[in-house]
């Protein structure tokens, strides 16, 4: 939203019944809007929200307009308009509105995850929602250019960007970070974090990240730990139930972390995590934010995955699809161990990942709208 207002479109962001906020119109006087459809994202029930947006894409002519386009009475439907999509369940809604509300409106599709190789009903309902709407979606950012050739097979009609995972620097405060860096000893905490997807049946590895929390906990007292993500799996939580009870304070659960909240928990913690399970299906090369992010807040990072990146330094434990759960482990146990080394490798995240920013690479986003806003005055 920030990229589109500070180029001067009007935005329109559209939340869903559950959240908070319910409908929220920021209306201004610009003769362009970038509208921003949002699917409900605080749901910890992840089943129910794409039950709900199916819906929302199934009946349209029942659902949208109850929920959504009355809320959109008064704006001018002649305004060039883009509609800017982040997940497959709202193509359908992002369809309904550009035909009965804003029709000159072209369809942009976030697809920053790679769907085809996603496991279960996940997989199965975005393709199915991708392959319904794919005629109606004018431009597709995707998170790496090896993904280019593909999702122009599946989106004929589109213009495809790529836009890396790259965090805004200048939202950072990086006073707090050099800070944390220079006063890193041997008397200092060592807070592992790793907020995102909890789930066992998907692609994060889920038992290995809590191995090497309980192993790094039970062996280093400087260590602590931040979990962060919602989750209704009633073994995971008993696992994490267990483990807060028997470390107390120096095991921190946190549910659903609102963004500004996980900026500032990475600015403060010292080693990030992303491990995707290697028997998985989906073992796919990525462009992860937390990578990222974890590097810019001079973060020390365990990687299983793979990603496209030119190079892997040192500051990043770069791990195979082969390699074990036991070699992982005890090469975290002997980095929390060896102080110098981490203060050494937490400068040179923090100087490695000033090289992925945003601002870099925001003007894509730009490009295409002009693109497609272009078109449609033809």
């Amino acid at each position: 939203m920030n990229t589109v207002s500070g180029h001067g479109f009007n935005v329109l962001r559209v939340k869903f019944p559950n959240q908070k906020d319910g409908v929220r119109i920021d209306r201004g006087s610009l003769s362009r809007k970038g509208v921003l459809l949002v699917p409900r994202q605080e749901s910890k029930h992840r089943l129910l929200d794409y039950a709900m947006m199916g819906l929302l894409s199934a009946f349209p002519s029942l659902l949208a307009d109850f929920f959504v386009l009355k809320h959109l009475r008064g704006l001018d439907n002649q305004q060039e308009t883009i509609l800017h999509c982040h997940d497959p369940e709202t193509l359908g809604l992002a369809r309904h509105m550009q035909k009965k509300h804003f029709l000159r409106a072209s369809i942009v599709y976030d697809r920053h995850e790679v769907f085809e190789a996603a496991a279960g009903l996940y997989g199965l309902s975005a393709m199915f929602f991708e392959k319904l709407f794919k005629r109606h979606v004018g431009g597709v950012v995707n998170q790496s250019n090896i993904y280019e050739e593909s999702d122009r097979l599946l989106f004929p009609d589109a213009a495809v960007v790529s836009v890396p995972n790259y965090p805004v620097h200048a939202e950072y405060d990086h006073g707090k970070i050099v800070e944390k860096i220079g006063g890193f000893s041997k008397g200092s905490d060592i807070v592992l974090n790793y907020i995102g997807s909890l789930n066992y049946e998907y692609d994060r590895d889920v038992g290995l990240l809590l191995e090497i929390f309980e192993k790094a906990l039970a062996d280093n007292d400087r260590v602590k730990v931040v979990l962060g993500g919602a989750t209704d799996s009633e073994e995971l939580l008993h696992e994490i139930g267990r483990l807060g009870e028997e470390y107390g304070d120096r095991f921190v659960y946190l549910g659903y972390v609102p963004r500004d909240e996980v900026r500032r928990l990475a600015e403060e913690s010292h080693v990030g995590f992303f491990l995707i399970r290697p028997r998985g299906k989906y073992w796919m090369t990525m462009s992860p934010n937390k990578l990222y992010e974890h590097l810019v807040t001079g973060n020390v990072f365990v990687l299983r995955a793979s990603v496209d990146m030119d190079t892997s330094p040192e500051c990043i434990l770069d791990y195979e699809r082969e390699s074990s759960n036991e070699k992982i482990v005890e090469d975290v146990l002997d980095l929390l161990n060896d102080t110098e080394r981490m203060k050494r490798l937490m400068s040179s995240a923090y100087d490695f990942g000033k090289k992925y920013r945003y601002e870099d690479v925001e003007h894509r986003y730009m490009e295409l709208y002009e693109k497609l806003l272009k078109d449609s005055e033809g």
